[in-house]
């Protein structure tokens, strides 16, 4: 199977205010994974790019582990209600450094594939 390391619970205790206490940050829809990153991309540069549509809490570049470089996809949390998320969507298509990347909610873990429905949609442009 393919498992992400390090994606622990790492960054959880700083989402301890209100009610939203114990909902994870893709439960509240406040973090997008993105694909295509262009390979020179770290985790500052992604943060620094997503910056623009909201305050960017966290952000993970996934790396190969064996080749030691970017696998070309990663994660960005935005601060809670400030609709970043949704508005780094809304903002595709998007290009990042020449490279056109492809933004979507991150999915909450145990939700993956399907149940959820309705991806698509979206209406007439």
């Amino acid at each position: 199977g393919h498992h992400t390391g390090g994606e622990g619970p790492r960054g959880r205790q700083a989402q301890d205010h209100g009610s939203n206490a114990g909902l994870t940050p893709e439960q509240l829809k406040n973090k997008v994974f993105v694909g295509g990153l262009p390979l020179h991309v770290d985790k500052d540069g992604l943060k620094d790019f997503f910056s623009v549509f909201g305050p960017v809490t966290d952000a993970i570049v996934m790396m190969d582990m064996n080749q030691h470089r970017s696998r070309g996809f990663g994660f960005v949390t935005f601060e809670n209600g400030s609709g970043g998320a949704q508005k780094a969507i809304e903002a595709q298509p998007i290009n990042m450094f020449g490279k056109m990347v492809e933004v979507k909610l991150a999915t909450p873990k145990g939700d993956r594939d399907g149940s959820g429905g309705g991806a698509g949609g979206g209406g007439g442009a």
